[in-house]
């Protein structure tokens, strides 16, 4: 009977022991330190021209790569081909073959291994455009529900693009008329409000390539 409990405490001192280790073992691990990086700060770009430009941020400490987005959206949904969390191994990428004119959304996030950081703040670029921003004329034919709108022709251009909107800064565009394309270099808008107040511009548009905007013009519209 001595003997058989005397292996029984010897086997519960060796669980209990077991027991320990792997609870003094836990507790390192969770002592010890996980990846933590720290949000690249990313700066304007550079070198923009017709069909490229520079996008460069501050090294992050512990990162051994980058991931760049590239979108034509503010809110990434819609990427360049290439450009989704495209691997980076430099502070910096050029980004080249872009159609002029364009203008594109650009984020950098720091990797070290499988762990990510959060999203650097967003920097916006517009590309030079080879086209003019067409000369934009006062309405004219103004009634009581549209008016007429008449541009410059531009060089280069096959086509043009008319926004109207009830405010300045083209938050509000008119339904149809979200940069309408318009083969002319003049165009009869009808279906408005009677005593609204409206904002109109134009682009010149060459392929895929669009100018810069016109100048903004007002038209109040008859009672």
């Amino acid at each position: 009977m001595f003997n058989l409990t005397q292996k029984k405490m010897k086997h519960v001192k060796m669980l209990v022991w077991l027991a320990v280790f792997a609870l003094v073992a836990a507790c390192k691990e969770d002592d010890e330190p996980g990846v933590d990086l720290a949000t690249p700060t990313i700066n304007p770009v550079t070198n923009v021209t017709t069909t490229s430009f520079t996008a460069n941020w501050n090294a992050v400490t512990g990162a051994d790569a980058y991931l760049l987005d590239v979108a034509s959206d503010a809110e990434f949904t819609t990427y360049l081909d290439g450009y989704n969390k495209r691997i980076v191994a430099s502070t910096e990428a050029t980004v080249e073959g872009l159609v002029p004119g364009s203008t594109f959304y650009v984020r950098v996030f720091a990797q070290q291994g499988d762990v990510i950081s959060s999203a650097s703040e967003t920097q916006q670029v517009s590309l030079e455009s080879t086209l003019e921003a067409p000369e934009l004329a006062e309405a004219t034919d103004i009634s009581a529900t549209g008016f007429t709108a008449t541009w410059s022709a531009v060089e280069g251009a096959d086509g043009y693009l008319l926004e109207i909107a009830t405010d300045a800064g083209f938050t509000d565009i008119v339904a149809g008329y979200d940069k309408l394309e318009v083969s002319e270099t003049t165009y009869a808008v009808t279906n408005l409000t009677a005593g609204q107040t409206y904002f109109f511009r134009v682009y010149a548009k060459g392929g895929e390539e669009i100018s810069p905007a016109s100048q903004t013009r007002e038209v109040s519209l008859v009672e």
